[in-house]
């Protein structure tokens, strides 16, 4: 009888060894699609080597788990520094969704009310002469409705202003983020530089996202990649000195995914605040150019959404010169993606994975 068993057990380990040399793994697309890792990597480097990209990273979620997740070229070309799984990126935009989680986990423990006038936390003097300013809300600031231009620098004086009635229509803003980074800062008894450490506290250490950032820390030097254009043209790396709310995340591709693991799994916040936060919060207009160029036509707090055949998605994107990165979310499956890459041609590159992954091909 135990001659039987173990020849059994044997016969048993050489199937399973056998079947694990010779299957590979696989990523479910939003359509039902499998597809073979092997031909992703593969379709991957294509599309880079096409778009001359110098380096980027992927991750991707399959039941909110990572299923797969590959570097791909160079984080320095001239030093001829491989992108591995702790190279950092600058994140761009998409500091703002990570930023948007922070303020409703502190509105999920009451220490801010995102339907508050944020001038009643903080006045900001630059606009003391319209008084339309003190309507604005975290909730707006969030969901691009404030009334803000994107930034100060944009206008012609470089002068602070408001383009609209706050709450009626849809305006990108990074200057919305940055006021709301300062109320935030005011709450939590920091500043535009302890904030970065008070944000790694409350969210990415208990996210387990170690090796990310919002100030810069001395000897992040030989983990950042360096930012390209077509290939060629190194720029002068970022550092920046305070939190920048709305673009001064520097963190990995598998730290973010980490990050969309938390979102979809209600680590630090309920499913109630989760909801809350996804929740639509203004149409688009029609013609929107980054509706025309993205597909989002409506957006939550700190999300972008976007229509598929299979439901709606959550998304954003981030572009830094030549840093540009994006991710999809989507709620019911668990799945989505995380690309981040350091050229000028990433966002290229990434609508072609957010295909794939949608529809498989």
């Amino acid at each position: 009888m135990n001659y039987l068993l173990k020849k059994t057990s044997k016969l048993l380990l050489l199937v399973i060894t056998f079947y694990s040399a010779t299957s590979t793994a696989q990523v479910m697309t939003l359509s039902g699609k499998l597809l073979d890792t092997v031909f992703l990597s593969r379709y991957i480097q294509m599309q880079m080597d096409s778009l001359k990209i110098t380096g980027t990273a992927v991750c991707i979620l399959n039941h909110n788990q990572v299923v797969y997740q590959h570097d791909f070229g160079y984080a320095n070309l001239e030093q001829k520094r491989p992108v591995t799984s702790t190279t950092l990126f600058e994140a761009a935009s998409m500091t703002k969704p990570l930023f948007a989680y922070y303020v409703n986990w502190l509105a999920q423990k009451g220490l801010i009310d995102l339907n508050k006038p944020l001038y009643q936390y903080l006045p900001l003097p630059d606009l003391d002469y319209d008084s339309r300013y003190k309507k604005i809300t975290a909730r707006m600031v969030l969901s691009h409705t404030s009334g803000l231009p994107n930034w100060r620098a944009d206008n012609r004086g470089q002068e602070l202003d408001i383009k609209f009635e706050p709450g009626t229509q849809f305006s990108y803003s990074g200057e919305g983020y940055d006021y709301l980074a300062k109320v935030v800062a005011v709450i939590t008894h920091s500043n535009a530089v302890t904030l970065g450490a008070r944000i790694r506290r409350d969210l990415f250490v208990p996210l387990g996202m170690q090796a990310s950032y919002l100030v810069w820390q001395d000897g992040l030097e030989t983990r950042l990649a360096t930012g390209y254009e077509d290939g060629k043209t190194p720029r002068e790396i970022w550092k920046p000195k305070v939190v920048n709310a709305a673009s001064s995340l520097l963190t990995t591709c598998t730290d973010y995914a980490r990050f969309l693991s938390a979102v979809l799994g209600y680590k630090l916040l309920s499913k109630s605040s989760t909801d809350r936060m996804l929740t639509k919060q203004i149409k688009l207009p029609p013609g929107h150019i980054i509706t025309q160029y993205f597909g989002w036509t409506d957006w939550a707090m700190g999300f972008a959404v976007k229509p598929t055949p299979y439901g709606e998605v959550f998304a954003h994107g981030g572009t830094n010169e030549d840093f540009q990165s994006n991710f999809m979310i989507d709620r019911k499956t668990g799945t989505g993606f995380v690309s981040m890459t350091n050229s000028n041609h990433g966002h290229e590159l990434n609508k072609k994975v957010e295909a794939l992954l949608i529809n498989g091909q």
